[in-house]
């Protein structure tokens, strides 16, 4: 093996090593032990959505995601969900970087993934009550389910 060969050998070792190469700067975010923050007032369809989301996340996973108005304490990921109109509401710290990607059309949603606050947060945004059903089915089509883990492959905006 030739000289050039092996060091380039070693300098991708050493690149793999330190993480430069081979680490993905769009990880995995863990869902798992989720709480879903949602506002108060919700209307019926969006809370039968809210629900429809933990149900099938339930459904296809081990994991039991808590429905609460408050932001939890500590490390805990959030799936946030709500109308737009509502974020200062229940967005928490988090809500103000959330801006709207698009002009508010009927039945439009936002879904939004951040890390700040020590553990992974997605937001469903919905423009109207329709909006966060289909964010909410947006959701679950992205989010990667077995048994023990529920999954965002990466950030989603």
């Amino acid at each position: 093996m030739s000289y050039r060969i092996l060091w380039s050998h070693v300098i991708l070792g050493v690149l793999y090593a330190f993480g430069v190469l081979g680490a993905r700067a769009d990880a995995p975010l863990d869902f798992f032990d989720a709480v879903v923050v949602i506002p108060p007032g919700l209307s019926v369809p969006e809370a039968h959505a809210v629900e429809m989301l933990v149900d099938e996340v339930a459904a296809r996973s081990l994991a039991r995601w808590t429905v609460q108005q408050s932001w939890p304490n500590g490390d805990v990921p959030v799936v946030a969900v709500g109308q737009q109109s509502a974020l200062e509401s229940f967005g928490g710290n988090l809500g103000a970087g959330v801006t709207p990607a698009a002009p508010e059309k009927p039945e439009g949603y936002r879904l939004k993934s951040m890390e700040g606050r020590g553990a992974a947060t997605v937001f469903v945004l919905g423009n109207d009550a329709r909006g966060v059903l289909f964010g909410c089915g947006r959701l679950l089509r992205e989010l990667r389910m077995t048994r023990e883990a529920v999954v965002l492959d990466g950030p989603i905006d």
